[in-house]
């Protein structure tokens, strides 16, 4: 598993990944990090999956934005994301506030979203 930083709209972002195959992309609940899916990285990694999981804006090591974000702004965060990645299509799960990012995100750009 490495980690990793790129910049988006000003902001350090940094992320985890890990694997080859089918891309499943994390997103963390609210208050957690990357860091809270270790462990579940580990074991789709080992079983055929490329796995990315960023830190979203304000937690874990990426940096706060200069302003309180709501959900469309992190949805947009999510586009960008996976736009300076070059991240075609791919699964989407997430975890509590990560989830809504995730329904949010499927809803409007359900081309990207295997599952």
């Amino acid at each position: 598993m490495e980690e990793k930083k790129i910049f988006i709209n000003g902001l350090k972002i940094n992320y985890k990944i890990a694997g080859e195959g089918q891309l499943i992309l994390i997103l963390h609940g609210w208050g957690g990090s990357s860091d809270s899916w270790v462990e579940v990285i580990k074991i789709l990694s080992n079983q055929g999956y490329k796995i990315i999981c960023p830190d979203l804006p304000g937690f874990g090591k990426t940096q706060k934005p200069n302003y309180s974000w709501e959900l469309g702004d992190y949805r947009n965060f999510v586009k960008k994301f996976i736009e300076n990645l070059n991240l075609e299509k791919f699964y989407l799960l997430g975890h509590s506030f990560g989830g809504a990012i995730a329904v949010k995100f499927s809803s409007i750009f359900p081309e990207k979203t295997e599952k």
